[in-house]
């Protein structure tokens, strides 16, 4: 009999650990919005916070991590008496669900010490019916002040309801300390090559170990007088000239699949914005992968008239 008592509770703690790693396994983290399972030597850890406020929405400021390039902040928002809902269109929402549902969010402002920033990406994910979690990807390239050792990362939300009006202003400060590190940089050496309209004048790749960061540059190949016939109709205009549209790239595996695209950055270098030529730098920040020597890229542009021709590109580290 004793013997079979104890194989029981061995059983049942089993069961217990399984269901308690399957609670575990379940709760969102800044490993699943970098859609990877090892950082390698950037540690993710509890920030310190320094602050934070918010009356009916409980907030808590998970997780964060800085490879020197950019910093990721995961905080998880709950309300328990109605549904958080985010990006949802108002004509999208029925009548049943606007009874329990909250529109969240209007507003939302970074700063990395002090200074506003405003590249920043934003991704999310459901935990459950009453939480949120996301991740607050701040791009730290165009910050003026030098990094140091810790950022004092501070972040606002304002939540409204679907009658537009504020019912929570939520907002956290918290320091991450930075990891430098000597990443690898590497650059195509096979351009600039011109297709589609355009030219690729450069391209140059930094890997770290929770992301691969990509800058292009291109511009237009034709003549403002070749693109005089649209320069009334954006949307003729964009069909053949794809520097004109929301252009960017994705990077491919070597079977063709997509690379997870975490946030894209499109500046025009132009020295006015009414230049019909335009010149324009892409960033773009997707999943960590091994940097071989060659690079898959498809250029993208909705509302080209045709599919943009994928370039191969000759890759070495600097």
């Amino acid at each position: 009999m004793m013997k079979k008592a104890i194989s029981r509770t061995v059983v049942l703690a089993v069961a217990l650990c399984l269901l308690m790693g399957t609670a575990l396994a379940a709760s969102v983290g800044l490993m699943d919005f970098l859609y990877t399972n090892d950082t390698g030597t950037v540690q993710i850890a509890a920030p310190e916070v320094v602050r934070k406020a918010a009356d009916r929405v409980q907030m808590d400021v998970r997780e964060a991590a800085c490879d020197g390039m950019v910093a990721h902040v995961v905080v998880a928002y709950k309300l328990e008496d109605m549904k958080l809902v985010w990006d949802v269109h108002y004509d999208s929402v029925s009548e049943a669900q606007k009874e329990k549902t909250e529109l969240f969010q209007e507003h939302q402002a970074i700063e990395v010490n002090g200074e506003k920033v405003f590249s920043y990406g934003f991704d999310y994910r459901y935990e459950d019916d009453h939480t949120i979690v996301a991740d607050y990807l701040i791009d730290l390239r165009g910050i003026s002040r030098e990094l140091g050792d810790q950022l004092q990362i501070s972040a606002g939300m304002r939540m409204m309801n679907l009658q537009w009006e504020t019912l929570e202003d939520c907002s956290f400060e918290v320091l991450v300390p930075v990891q430098h590190d000597d990443w690898p940089v590497y650059e195509a050496v096979n351009l600039p090559c011109e297709q589609n309209n355009y030219r690729l004048l450069s391209a140059q790749l930094m890997r770290t170990d929770i992301g691969c960061y990509l800058t292009i540059e291109a511009e237009d190949t034709v003549s403002a007088a070749e693109m005089e016939p649209y320069a009334e109709d954006h949307a003729a205009m964009v069909s053949r000239y794809p520097m004109h549209g929301q252009f960017g790239v994705m990077l491919l595996d070597e079977k063709g699949g997509e690379y997870r695209n975490l946030y894209t950055l499109t500046r025009h270098l132009n020295e006015s914005d009414v230049e019909t030529i335009v010149h324009l730098q892409t960033e773009t920040i997707c999943q960590k992968f091994d940097v071989g020597n060659t690079l898959v890229i498809q250029p993208i542009c909705e509302g080209y008239g045709d599919e943009l021709i994928p370039i191969t590109l000759e890759m070495k580290k600097k």
